[in-house]
């Protein structure tokens, strides 16, 4: 069974552990939450509504 949101991502070469890694990376380092969502978008080159959807799976 496929789930349309992450093969999204993975079509675009996105690993999602790499995106769970700058996640758990980001808390590490105690960086906000809404830095981490700027991170990801960044880093991952998507907008900042998919890189919090990406960060709301994975922020504990």
């Amino acid at each position: 069974m496929s789930c349309p949101t992450l093969d999204k991502y993975e079509n675009n070469g996105i690993a999602i552990g790499d995106i769970k890694a700058t996640v758990t990376e980001s808390q590490y380092y105690h960086a906000s939450y809404d830095d981490t969502i700027r991170r990801v978008a960044e880093k991952f080159n998507l907008s900042e509504d998919d890189a919090e959807e990406q960060v709301k799976l994975y922020w504990e």
